[in-house]
């Protein structure tokens, strides 16, 4: 009876310590992000709090964030582009081809937004109509 109460006790630790460090973890991830907002927006003359709405609306700073389409697109990672949309703009960006890594996807929306493209996103449009 001793050893069933001690491994339950090991258990539920356990789990308290990955469920603690995931959270601990996607508050840092969040923080970098925001930092790495904070460091491109300037480069790009975009405004770094609606930025951080628009990606909270899209992903919630999920990078890892997947939205399958009808007819086999997809949209992902924290600011939701679809294949095409990304493949197109960052082009037009030097050394930022690369889809699934967010520091891309952060300046490339970047220069979309410089370029007054950001209406592609909905979360912007709503922001925008909304005033936030």
């Amino acid at each position: 009876m001793n050893t069933n109460r001690l491994l339950i006790i090991a258990i539920a630790a356990l789990l308290l310590i990955i469920c603690t460090t995931a959270v601990s973890s996607e508050a840092n991830t969040k923080d970098i992000i925001n930092e790495k907002i904070e460091q491109y927006a300037e480069d790009y003359s975009v405004d770094p709090e609606l930025f951080k709405k628009v990606v909270k609306c899209e992903s919630n700073y999920s990078t890892k964030a997947l939205n399958p389409q009808d007819g086999g697109s997809r949209s992902v990672g924290l600011l939701q582009f679809k294949d095409a949309t990304f493949n197109y703009y960052s082009r037009k960006v030097p050394g930022l081809q690369y889809i699934d890594n967010y520091e891309h996807q952060i300046q490339v929306a970047m220069y979309m937004w410089e370029i007054r493209e950001a209406k592609q996103w909905s979360c912007y449009r709503k922001l925008v109509k909304n005033k936030v």
